[in-house]
């Protein structure tokens, strides 16, 4: 019920995404920017990606891939992991 009333109210003028997805990026002006969903994926009882979910982070990593792969080297795990 939450997820809906956010959708049609606050995501519906968020640029297009997937049905379900939350986390968006848009260019404006000069700037790139990526808006993750920090609720709808939250599970602090995982042992990794506890705040985006493994498929967000992955969507993320992808979107940075594609403005600095060529400067920059990262690891696709988890920052926040613990274990």
């Amino acid at each position: 019920m939450a997820q809906q009333s956010h959708e049609e109210s606050e995501h519906s003028q968020n640029p297009p995404a997937e049905d379900g997805v939350l986390d968006y990026s848009f260019r404006q002006g000069g700037g790139a920017y990526y808006v993750p969903d920090g609720r709808g994926q939250r599970d602090i009882g995982r042992k990794s990606f506890r705040i985006l979910g493994r498929e967000q982070f992955d969507r993320f990593a992808a979107w940075v891939d594609g403005f600095w792969r060529p400067a920059l080297r990262y690891s696709r795990r988890d920052p926040c992991d613990v274990s």
